[in-house]
């Protein structure tokens, strides 16, 4: 999305990017975690949704892997998310 901004407002942007680090806030998630990566996702890039996995302090964490798809959740992944939230209560 930045790259689609003019040229001053991407400076302004991407001054702005350091402050939102998912792997830097995720050391503070200690909750069981659900997490899910698209391979193809150009607003999430894969790496970045490892780096902030990696960095999960909870020890009940699991990623669902999504090969070949872009931004958002297959039904599945989202029916077993569901499932998991439900079993928790």
């Amino acid at each position: 999305l930045v790259n689609r901004m003019g040229r001053g407002e991407q400076e302004k942007a991407k001054a702005r990017l350091s402050y939102f680090d998912g792997a830097y806030f995720a050391r503070r998630i200690k909750c069981p975690t659900r997490v899910s990566v698209a391979f193809l996702d150009r607003d999430c890039p894969p790496a970045t949704v490892y780096a902030a996995y990696n960095n999960l302090a909870a020890e009940d964490v699991r990623i669902s892997h999504m090969i070949g798809f872009p931004h958002g959740i297959r039904a599945d992944v989202l029916r077993q998310l569901e499932k998991w939230r439900k079993d928790l209560r």
